[in-house]
């Protein structure tokens, strides 16, 4: 396991903020904040994990895993879509998108990098 994480939202505070904690903990986090740009990055980058907001410009969230689920060469980078919509028919919207795993906003910090803990591992030097 690696220690980069994608870190997608258009919403620029989140951004910062998880950032600074994923960080401080030892990821390396690499960030965009709409779809068409996720997509370039994830393409380049090869993180080990996505956290992908489900509502972004550009390219809806949905999209951008579709597209990275379908992709031979991404299809297997674990994405975490999180939305501010909690119903199961949004659960399983992101199941048939290809979903790894879900979050709904607002979200405890903790049950976030829990989540990211099972796709990537910090790096202990950093601590």
């Amino acid at each position: 396991m690696g220690n980069t994480v994608a870190l997608v939202d258009d919403e620029l505070m989140i951004v910062k903020i998880l950032s600074l904690r994923l960080e401080r903990l030892g990821y390396h986090v690499v960030s965009a904040h709409d779809g068409k740009a996720a997509l370039e990055m994830i393409r380049g980058q090869r993180p080990d994990v996505v956290l992908l907001d489900v509502r972004l410009p550009l390219l809806d969230g949905t999209e951008v895993c579709r597209q990275l689920k379908n992709d031979q060469s991404l299809r297997r980078i674990p994405v975490i879509l999180f939305s501010a919509a909690e119903d199961e028919e949004n659960r399983q919207m992101m199941r048939e998108y290809g979903a790894d795993d879900f979050i709904s906003k607002p979200f405890e910090t903790e049950d976030l990098l829990q989540k990211i803990s099972r796709y990537a591992q910090p790096d202990t030097a950093v601590n």
